[in-house]
This record gives C-alpha cells, structure tokens and sequence, in this order.
C-alpha cells in the first residue's frame, strides 16, 4: 500500500488522520470514495485490520480478524463478549451471528469539535490492542470447553499458549458449518 494519498474530502479530521498515518510509518489505504482508511497490522496473537469510517457526524474505527467464529460455538462467545463488553469505558465487541465476524468498534461525534495530534494514537491503537488482547480468549473459546471466566482470566494475564491459536492458519472448519 502507498502512504501518498491524495484525498477529495474537505474534512480536516480525514486529513489529520492522514498526517497522522504518514508520520507513523502505518501502510494504509484510502477507500470509499474517500471517506474511509483502512489499516493492517500483524500483532501478537493474530493479524487485524481496521477501518475507520468519517460518516457526516460521526467518526468511527472498526477492527475486524480474518477469522470466523464455528457456527457451533456462536453462543458461547457472545456471552464472552458481552462480559468483555459490561467492564470497557469506551468502545465495544460485537460479532455478526450469521458469518461470525468478530469485531471491535469505537466511535465519537466529530461535528465542531477539535481534535489535538495527541488524539490519533490512542484512536488508532485501541482497536488493535483491544483485539490482540482477547484474542486468545475467543480462540479458547472457540476451540476448548473452557470456562468463560477462565479464558478471560488466562488471556489476561497471558497464560494462553497454544501453538493452533497463535498459527497463520484459518480456524479448522467447524463440523457443523454445513448443517442449517
């Protein structure tokens, strides 16, 4: 991906996002007509990508992983997410129950309110760092019986080493991928 992007939007928040990449040293691309930037990034526990998104008064950062979530154990991680979810003081896991894309948003108003260079790095950041965090808690989730509250204890404090979970490779199909 090349960093020079020329942009068409007005929006001094979109270019100052922009700045803020260039002088990071972040490989990114420039979609949506313009009014999107979509970052990649290979961390410890998985590869993510995020997207943030300049709607007309909002600004919102979405982190999404390659994988998907086995249908068969759909329910569980929710209930994961949920409890990740009722202790975080800003943004949110979510997971789309039909592919089982797992995804970290965080969002805010940005109609006439100034944004200082200081504001990119954490905004950027969070997603990426809020994902690899979990990560290992949802793959233990998805491949184990391990209690909820176990994986959340162990990823916290990283006791979760397994070599499936830290591999490049797609999840194993899950058996009941093709039952409806």
């Amino acid at each position: 991906m090349d960093n020079k992007h020329q942009t068409n939007t007005s929006s001094p928040l979109f270019e100052a996002l922009q700045q803020f990449l260039d002088g990071s040293g972040l490989e990114y691309e420039t979609i949506e007509a313009n009014r999107g930037i979509r970052v990649a990034m290979e961390l410890d526990n998985a590869q993510y990508s995020t997207l943030f998104l300049l709607g007309e008064n909002n600004f919102i950062a979405v982190t999404v992983t390659p994988f998907r979530t086995p249908k068969s154990r759909r329910m569980r991680v929710i209930e994961m997410l949920n409890r990740i979810n009722f202790d975080l003081a800003f943004g949110n896991f979510e997971m789309d129950r039909e592919d089982g894309e797992i995804r970290f948003r965080a969002g805010f108003p940005h109609k006439h309110l100034p944004f200082p260079t200081e504001f990119w790095s954490p905004f950027v950041f969070m997603g990426f760092g809020m994902m690899n965090r979990f990560w290992p808690a949802i793959q233990a989730i998805c491949w184990t019986n391990i209690p909820i509250e176990q994986a959340l204890h162990d990823a916290l404090d990283h006791q979760i080493h397994d070599e499936r979970w830290q591999s490049d490779e797609p999840f194993p199909k899950d058996e009941a991928e093709g039952e409806e």
